[in-house]
């Protein structure tokens, strides 16, 4: 199936308007890598949407002062 607009397999504006609220939910109950994020947008039903469309939003998010970020340089093995 083609990709629309959104970045999202035929979800359009309907799954990017609730892009934003879903993440702050998530958020809101604790810090989370954005690969956790993805994989977490399932339970609402936009586990399907482009990565680099929820890369986007959380910058966007930050932009406003929503949400912060921070680098983690501990390594893993």
């Amino acid at each position: 199936m083609p990709r629309g607009r959104w970045g999202g397999r035929g979800h359009g504006r309907r799954a990017v308007r609730m892009l934003e609220p879903v993440l702050l939910l998530l958020l809101h109950h604790g810090p989370a890598h954005g690969y956790t994020l993805l994989e977490r947008l399932t339970e609402f039903g936009l586990g399907d949407l482009n990565p680099s469309m929820v890369y986007r939003m959380l910058r966007e998010m930050e932009a406003k002062g929503c949400v912060t970020s921070t680098w983690d340089d501990e390594q893993i093995g």
